[in-house]
């Protein structure tokens, strides 16, 4: 009878909690018992949370020693299919979105956007990121992906002024627009012109659209070191030929690698730079110093914008616009006027903090200020887009749809945000370098 009711009783198992019943679980740092009931719904959520904020497949859960492991932590947990899995996701994302829909909607600033293009190899094709950038009512600057799609052939800037358009109509933000930030790329300048002049955008911008196109600050700065290299190309470009050249043979690697060992310089991997990456050059040279003496070594084997518009005048123009309001010339002396030497501006001055400060005695200036400091100095908000899209969209996964790929691209970015918002988890850097992307873009 034990043996039965223990082992083989299928009508009532001895060691399987019933569905309602509610279990003891020790919470918080004082092991205070609270009780607990099983919900197969939240699993599923949490799991879903999980393969998009890692960046984990869906058939993960197909994974002999995950299921196991899952069976083991929980065995009353029904594991989803890769179908339903993938549902979960979707739905997490639509979630997500209207609650960033309905947030954009309670907020009282304009929004500054990036855009960028990007080609995946797999698939031979545009992708186009746009990133949304804006000051909140805590006076703390956010910045969120909107969307990530595919962009069909040709790239002309009237389809990416229509895709563009379509998007921020889309998310109810095409009346609220203070500035677009794009590279020096040609096609860029013919969308400006289409969105300003085959659109309504420009009937609700500040001082009609003078200040609404912002180019890219690391590209005009890349544009500027590309000019100065220009006077050592011939030397960079030998270094750069030699990096190649030991990387491109394994022979060769394992003969410099002796030669490092006979030199006692530690051995690091030969990397060579990418012009649209402004500072991968200062790293390739950095990295040939180092290497000098072991390069030097087995030398024998080697054998081979100009910003158009006014800008100052522009904001002028957007201050005079907004003069019209009640108080704002009054308010405008008054801060002239006023003593500013409160604002300490030293390393750990926080012009926000202090504009939060001052925003009840200036609150048409502030409002003005939010607009102003939400602009972004780049693209580089959107081109961090494409790396995450290229873990996410990898050789292994190249069989995921448009609509899953916008789906666990952007609900990764606001799950990560909404996360680091509670505290609890630190934001990553919106966009770094490493030696690892170099070598790839490289090769």
């Amino acid at each position: 009878m034990r043996n039965h009711i223990d082992k083989k009783c299928k009508k009532f198992p001895r060691n399987k909690p019933e569905a309602l019943q509610k279990l003891l679980q020790a919470k918080s740092e004082r092991d205070v018992l609270v009780a607990w009931r099983f919900d197969q719904m939240k699993c599923r959520k949490g799991l879903a949370k999980m393969v998009i904020a890692h960046e984990y497949p869906f058939n993960c859960v197909n994974h002999y020693f995950f299921r196991d492991f899952l069976n083991e932590l929980q065995p009353a947990f029904k594991i989803p299919s890769r179908t339903t899995l993938r549902a979960d996701c979707m739905k997490i994302y639509e979630e997500e979105q209207v609650n960033l829909y309905e947030m954009f909607g309670n907020l009282s600033c304009r929004f500054s956007f990036t855009s960028d293009l990007w080609t995946n190899k797999g698939r031979d094709r545009g992708f186009m990121a746009i990133t949304c950038h804006y000051i909140d009512e805590g006076w703390i600057l956010r910045k969120r992906i909107l969307t990530f799609v595919p962009l069909p052939s040709p790239h002309t800037g009237r389809h990416i002024a229509s895709a563009i358009y379509d998007k921020l109509c889309l998310w109810n933000l095409d009346k609220r627009v203070f500035s677009l930030v794009l590279d020096n790329a040609s096609s860029n300048d013919a969308c400006i012109s289409e969105l300003l002049y085959s659109t309504t955008i420009k009937d609700d911008l500040p001082v009609e659209g003078k200040i609404f196109h912002q180019r890219c600050g690391c590209h005009i700065l890349n544009l500027i070191v590309q000019d100065g290299l220009n006077t050592l190309h011939k030397e960079i470009d030998c270094i750069r030929e030699t990096m190649k050249w030991i990387k491109h043979s394994q022979g060769r690697i394992e003969k410099f690698k002796l030669a490092c060992s006979q030199m006692n310089i530690p051995y690091k991997k030969p990397q060579w730079d990418v012009p649209t990456r402004w500072n991968s050059t200062y790293l390739m040279l950095e990295l040939a110093l180092e290497l000098k003496p072991a390069i030097v070594r087995n030398k024998s084997d080697v054998g081979a914008s100009s910003m158009a518009s006014d800008r100052n005048a522009g904001l002028k123009d957007y201050l005079k616009g907004r003069k019209g309001t009640t108080g704002t010339k009054t308010e405008l002396e008054e801060y002239l006027s006023s003593d500013r030497d409160d604002a300490n501006l030293d390393d750990d001055f926080d012009i926000l903090s202090w504009w939060k400060m001052k925003a009840p005695r200036f609150p048409v200036l502030a409002q003005l200020t939010r607009d102003i400091l939400a602009v972004p100095i780049s693209t580089v908000a959107s081109e961090s887009a494409f790396s995450t899209s290229g873990r996410v969209l990898s050789q292994v996964r190249s069989s995921l749809s448009d609509e899953s790929i916008e789906a666990l691209l952007c609900a990764q970015d606001w799950l990560r945000v909404s996360i680091a918002e509670t505290g609890k988890l630190i934001p990553a850097p919106l966009w770094t370098i490493e030696e690892e992307d170099i070598n790839e873009e490289g090769q």
